[in-house]
């Protein structure tokens, strides 16, 4: 077995890409239908399936499928999350820098100098 740059093999690569094609075509015919109702028809796994959407080589070639929200499972056409599930991730994210400051004022520069001067006693060589 010999591995590519992506660390899998040819053979599997050659499975992958069949798989996306297999899929591609199929969902041109029946743009509708939901990852397990592809699955079924196309006799592609659904693990795989899944793996094309997370990829977003399917979106990328304008396809939609119904597939589950990473976070509540939720049925949604495009993307990994809902819009839902995005816009809390958004809001958490947007939230961070409060998360981390500090209590209390900001201390300049200088106000932490002087302290450190009040502290420590530097020693220059001679």
């Amino acid at each position: 077995m010999q591995k590519t740059s992506q660390g899998i093999c040819r053979k599997c690569i050659d499975k992958e890409i069949e798989a996306y094609h297999t899929v591609r075509d199929y969902l041109h015919d029946h743009p509708d239908d939901t990852i397990y109702e592809v699955s079924e028809n196309t006799g592609v796994d659904v693990l795989q399936i899944e793996i094309l959407i997370q990829s977003g080589r399917l979106e990328q070639a304008g396809l939609k499928i119904l597939h589950k929200c990473n976070t509540c499972e939720s049925i949604i056409s495009q993307g990994r999350f809902c819009s839902e599930c995005n816009a809390n991730v958004c809001g958490k994210i947007d939230d961070l820098p409060k998360t981390f400051a500090r209590p209390g004022k900001i201390e300049s520069k200088h106000e932490i100098e002087t302290k450190m001067d009040d502290r420590f006693h530097r020693f220059t060589r001679k």
